[in-house]
């Protein structure tokens, strides 16, 4: 064998290894040093394994409980988490100490050994709280916040000490009032307002339209059916539907039908209603119908057919009842008559007064009712249709029937056929104003002529001539009916013009000239003979309008009214002014030639001169000539002023007398119409030389208005100026062998005088 084998070397080196750590080994008083938490305890070390692992008699999990007391309460009691270990006394299978400061005596590891692996796998069960729901879901730390915790804080608690109670962690919005626990009602597995854990008393379900959220909808904190309220109350009675309903019926009602149903009025309510509806709204349409009648008001045809919400309000909280009767139709219906029957004999009364319940139309308003108003339904009357008198305007509809204040007087109803000639407004005692003075309500056309006073009636009598003659002679009788089934005709239709004046039905024989008298003929006739008159009463200004004064009034009758060689048709001898002069009597020309043939009378000025009019308006009725010379204003009635040389010249200078007492016409106004034209017509201007531009003054013809400059086709300039007019303005021969000063026309241009030319 070799001495250096190396087999044999590291078998030696191994061996005196071994012997080394052996020595060491033997020199130490523990396995390894302490955790943190038991090497901060003060009076444990390494050397101090007795205080743990104790002497003869005793073991490590009685030295371990001696410290740890909860622990050894649970192991006595066999509770909590360690009592329920089937090892829970062996300590150290679970807590491995002597690993020092970075090793936790409560970790994974320890869990894994009790059974527990991961950590989160225990269910609390032995701790008589079950991790259900939503704890379930929830790591160690959520609820133990010291768990993970390392190393934990002298005198904490890692698990132990912590409160199952849910007010330890959750706030307590009963405010410490329920008895009850709380997982009693909510569990752990909903949200807290859904009540996982509760079951309503089975007197009050909560399904159908009661499965609302939230307890404090029905139990309203503070109140006396608050959740807290009836903690631990037993024999709690469910509420009726009213205690938190507002019922939108009338008490009556729901009285009537309890009665009707034998039960409680607080149960009513699920006659018709039920908890499995959506909402209140809904019903039980039959039953409801049935028991309509418990209202006061039963569903009877027309309106079993009617819909609920035709008459009620069916919104939420809206009450239903209403102060409806069967007969009150207007509390549903609006009346087409208005406020007709609001006042007067049938206010107060129902619709079915007049019409039956299952149908409106036809009325059963007869004549018996009828005479309530006064009017009563008689004769011709009584076959009447309504709308004959209540007249249907417009569209023809029920609003538009007047049932109301209908007048009584006929002629609210009949056309009068008299034209209104027999009524007097305002006078009520009047008989014209009364159909039945001369009809009855049987036939109309029933009445007694010869009763009828003329006078009375028409303010005509019927005297003289007039007494003597039939009806028919003024009222003719016509060949049809009229539309009033009339043929007696008015004086009115016969002559054009109502009655009372003699004109209406006789012929003025006059012919309009006493116009003014026309209709008073009785101021010279009586009714009796036309004929019988008095001339001399007769008043021929009054009458005629034509007053005698002057030579008129000298004059006999038959100077103007000729006598006719044999009497008219009419019987009359005096001829008519008319028929002489024809109708302009009242004119003095009718009568008188006009000297002046109506020169003055086209004078719009003088058409009315002094508040006299034609001739009279220079001459009277004396004399012709009774009008001197000298008041004649010749501008004012011809329009020629006579100014200057005028004024002194004679009128028989102008006007030159053609015969006796008569002035002749003057030739015209214009100066040419009585001077001769000294300049030949140059300067005519519309058929008319006009002298007065130039020769303004009316005393001497040779005084000039007259601008060379303006008045000219040529402007003087300077040297123009200095020239007399002759020089251009020549002396010119004329046809007729005379000569005349040219002025116009002349040529304007340089060339027309100074070419060697005479002016052209």
């Amino acid at each position: 064998m070799r001495l250096f084998d190396p087999k044999l070397i590291l078998a030696t080196l191994s061996i005196v290894l071994v012997a080394i750590l052996v020595v060491l080994d033997l020199g130490q008083t523990s396995p390894g040093p302490l955790s943190t938490v038991h090497a901060r305890a003060g009076d444990l070390d390494e050397g101090s394994c007795e205080v743990c692992h104790g002497g003869a008699g005793t073991t490590l999990a009685a030295a371990c409980n001696a410290c740890h007391t909860p622990i050894a309460d649970q192991l006595a009691k066999s509770a909590g988490f360690h009592g329920a270990l089937e090892n829970g006394a062996d300590c150290g299978h679970c807590h491995i100490e002597h690993l020092g400061s970075a090793h936790a005596l409560v970790d994974g590891h320890a869990f894994g050994q009790a059974g527990f692996e991961p950590r989160e796998g225990y269910v609390h069960g032995s701790l008589s709280f079950t991790l259900t729901g939503r704890h379930d879901e929830l790591g160690c730390a959520e609820c133990h916040p010291k768990a993970d915790l390392h190393p934990l804080p002298r005198g904490d608690q890692r698990f132990l000490g912590q409160s199952q109670a849910c007010a330890s962690c959750h706030d307590d919005p009963h405010e410490g009032l329920m008895l009850a626990a709380c997982e009693a009602c909510h569990g752990q597995s909903e949200p807290f307002e859904n009540l996982d854990g509760f079951e309503h008393t089975s007197a009050f379900p909560l399904s159908g339209v009661h499965e609302i959220q939230g307890c404090s909808s029905c139990h309203v904190t503070d109140s006396a059916h608050s959740v807290e309220s009836l903690s631990g109350r037993a024999g709690l009675v469910a509420r009726a539907c009213q205690v938190c309903h507002e019922s939108p019926h009338a008490e009556s009602f729901i009285a009537a039908i309890a009665a009707d149903r034998a039960i409680d009025a607080g149960a009513s309510c699920e006659t018709c209603h039920t908890l499995e509806t959506p909402g209140f709204e809904h019903y039980d349409a039959e039953v409801a119908t049935r028991l309509h009648g418990a209202s006061g008001f039963e569903l009877s045809p027309p309106h079993d057919q009617a819909d609920c919400a035709a008459c009620h309000d069916l919104e939420p909280g809206a009450r239903h009842e209403s102060p409806r009767i069967p007969t009150d139709c207007a509390a549903c219906h609006a009346t087409p008559h208005g406020e007709q029957f609001d006042h007067g004999v049938f206010a107060g009364d129902d619709c079915i007064a007049c019409h039956e319940v299952e149908r409106f139309s036809p009325s059963i308003f007869d004549a018996r009712a009828h005479s309530r108003t006064g009017f009563l339904l008689a004769e011709a009357h009584a076959p009447a249709d309504c709308a004959d008198c209540h007249r249907v305007a417009g569209d023809q509809s029920l609003a538009s029937v007047d049932f109301g204040d209908v007048a009584r007087e006929c002629a609210a109803c009949h056309a009068d056929p008299h034209g209104g000639s027999f009524v007097r407004e305002g006078a009520a005692d009047w008989p014209g104003n009364d159909c039945s003075a001369c009809h009855n309500t049987t036939d109309f056309s029933d009445h007694a002529a010869e009763d009828f006073e003329h006078e009375a009636w028409t303010g005509f009598a019927l005297e003289g001539a007039h007494a003597a003659s039939n009806c028919e002679s003024c009222h003719t009788r016509s060949v049809r009916e009229d539309d009033l089934g009339r043929r007696f005709g008015r004086v009115a239709e016969l002559f054009g013009r109502p009655a009372g004046a003699c004109s209406t039905c006789h012929e003025n024989v006059h012919e309009g000239v006493m116009a003014a008298r026309s209709d008073d003929c009785a101021a010279c006739h009586e009714s009796t003979s036309f004929d019988d008159l008095d001339r001399s009463l007769f008043d021929h200004g009054g009458n005629t309008e034509f007053e005698l004064e002057g030579a008129h009034a000298r004059s006999s009758c038959e100077t103007c009214h000729i006598p006719r060689r044999e009497p008219d048709v009419r019987g009359r001898v005096l001829g008519s002014a008319i028929g002489v002069v024809g109708d302009g009597v009242r004119r003095c020309t009718a009568c008188h030639e006009d000297v002046h043939a109506g020169r003055f009378d086209r004078n719009a000025r003088l058409s009315s001169f002094s508040g006299r009019e034609g001739c009279i308006r220079c001459h009277d009725q004396e004399s012709f000539g009774g009008s001197p010379r000298e008041s004649f204003e010749h501008e004012l009635w011809t329009g020629f002023a006579l100014d200057g040389a005028h004024a002194q010249t004679n009128c028989e200078d102008c006007h030159i007398i053609p015969k006796a007492l008569a002035l002749g016409r003057a030739p015209g106004t214009s100066c040419n119409s009585c001077h001769d034209d000294q300049h030949a017509g140059q300067f005519d201007g519309r058929g008319s030389s006009r002298c007065q531009d130039c020769h303004q003054s009316v005393t001497s013809f040779s005084e000039l208005v007259f601008d060379h400059q303006e008045d000219s086709r040529f402007s003087l300039d300077e040297l123009h100026a200095q020239l007399e007019c002759s020089a251009c303005h020549q002396s010119w021969p004329l046809a007729n062998g005379g000569k005349t000063v040219r002025y116009k026309p002349l040529g304007v241009e340089c060339a027309d005088c100074h070419m060697g030319g005479a002016p052209r």
